[in-house]
C-alpha cells in the first residue's frame, strides 16, 4: 500500500510541474529592447503572456535602471527620450521614421528624430470655385450655405463649416508597449 501512495504522490508532483511548466511556457517572453507592440490585452493580461519587460508606451519617465535606458545613453542615442521620457503613444497615430536616402515624397520628414511628437496639420491647399451651380459637400453633409449669387450670376462667399472636433481615419483602439528590460 505504501508503494502505490508514493507512486501516486510521485505521479502528482509531476502533474504539477508539467501544469507549472505549460503555464511559463504560455509566457512567451518576445522582442528585443526598444520593440513596440500593438495589443488588444490590458497591462495585466499583456505581462501574464509577455513577461515583465515590457511597459505602456505612454509618455512615463523611463526609468534610469531600465536596460533600455542604458543602451540609448551608452550607444549615444539619449536624444530620443528628451528629459527621459518615452513618447507619448495615447491617441496618436504612429508614422514610420523617414530613412530614404532618394526621399521620394520630398523632403517632408528630413532629420525628424525617432519617437518625437507631431502636431496635426493640413497640406496647404485652397478651394476655388466660380460658376452658379457651386455645391460643396463634404461627407454626409450639405456645405453650401452662405454661399450668394454675385453680380454676373456667379457665386462667391463661405462654405459652411462641417465636420467633427477632430481629423481621422477610420480606426481601431489598442494598447501600445515598448519592451525596456531584458529579461
Amino acid at each position: 500500500m505504501t508503494n502505490i501512495k508514493n507512486l501516486y504522490i510521485l505521479v502528482f508532483s509531476l502533474l504539477i510541474t508539467t501544469i507549472s511548466n505549460a503555464q511559463e511556457l504560455e509566457k512567451v517572453n518576445t522582442g528585443a529592447l526598444g520593440d513596440v507592440k500593438y495589443s488588444i490585452l490590458n497591462p495585466e493580461q499583456f505581462a501574464m503572456v509577455n513577461g515583465d519587460g515590457w511597459i505602456l508606451l505612454d509618455g512615463r519617465k523611463l526609468s534610469s535602471k531600465s536596460d533600455l535606458y542604458k543602451l540609448l545613453n551608452k550607444t549615444g542615442h539619449s536624444n530620443i527620450i528628451p528629459d527621459d521620457k518615452l513618447p507619448n503613444g495615447d491617441g496618436v497615430f504612429i508614422r514610420g521614421v523617414d530613412t530614404d536616402e532618394a526621399d521620394s515624397y520630398g523632403e517632408i520628414e528630413k532629420n525628424r528624430i525617432v519617437g518625437t511628437y507631431q502636431d496635426d496639420s493640413f497640406k496647404s491647399h485652397s478651394h476655388v470655385y466660380n460658376n452658379d451651380n457651386y455645391d460643396h459637400r463634404a461627407g454626409k453633409g450639405n456645405s453650401n450655405a452662405n454661399v450668394q449669387k454675385s453680380q454676373g450670376g456667379i457665386n462667391t462667399g463661405n462654405t459652411a463649416t462641417t465636420g467633427s472636433v477632430e481629423t481621422r481615419p477610420k480606426n481601431i483602439a489598442l494598447y501600445i508597449y515598448i519592451k525596456i528590460y531584458k529579461n
